[in-house]
């Protein structure tokens, strides 16, 4: 015959199961704070938090029925587990996505009439876009190594507040990567020499004086 638990005993188990649930409790809130601040706080990730948090109050709520409060306590240490496995799945479809696009502009740079071979295995190119009903050129170096950023140099129609192109920018670039050039395009300096009279054309307002090489 099974005897009562004893007064002690029940102390005990009640104790246990308020500090886990507690514990879970404080868990689930540090990790809702984390990913809000990562701004990752996704529907997914506040589902399962809050199945989290229902589940440990409802361990809280039936203490006294032993089986349905340990499952409970499961359920909700599962979501803790779960939610940065979650977050962890949605970064790397950012990831993918972020690859994706790259590869994407790459190709669309690549893709330019205007190419300049440069010394070190980049290519300049300059792309042509259209910004407020205005064309806009930009000088882009495409590195060679596929994973690497492009590296914009200057650009013909800046947006509101941005400078006229310089050669010091580009004359930098040469200096620590080597110079690009095309039959048209000499140098890179012949490129930006280029786009300034493009700016020069769409800002007749720009004082002369202020403009600098």
């Amino acid at each position: 015959m099974n005897r009562p638990p004893s007064p002690t005993a029940r102390r005990l188990y009640a104790a246990a199961v308020f500090v886990l649930a507690a514990s879970l409790m404080l868990a689930g809130a540090g990790e809702f704070v984390l990913f809000g601040l990562g701004d990752e706080l996704i529907a997914q990730v506040r589902l399962a938090l809050g199945i989290g948090a229902v589940a440990t109050a409802g361990a809280v709520a039936m203490y006294r029925r032993r089986a349905i409060a340990a499952l409970l306590l499961l359920l909700g240490a599962a979501m803790l587990v779960l939610a940065p496995r979650l977050v962890e799945r949605h970064r790397e479809l950012i990831r993918a996505w972020a690859l994706g696009q790259a590869a994407q502009y790459r190709a669309h740079l690549l893709g330019q009439s205007e190419r300049l071979p440069c010394a070190n295995g980049d290519i300049a190119v300059i792309e042509v876009e259209t910004r407020d009903g205005r064309e806009n050129r930009n000088l882009v170096v495409v590195p060679r190594n596929p994973s690497a950023r492009p590296d914009f140099l200057a650009q013909s129609n800046p947006p509101a507040g941005g400078a006229r192109p310089s050669l010091r920018s580009v004359e930098g670039y040469i200096a620590s990567h080597g110079d690009c050039g095309s039959v048209r395009y000499p140098s890179l300096l012949d490129a930006v020499r280029v786009l300034q009279q493009d700016y020069d054309r769409l800002h007749p307002d720009i004082e002369p004086r202020v403009r600098r090489p």
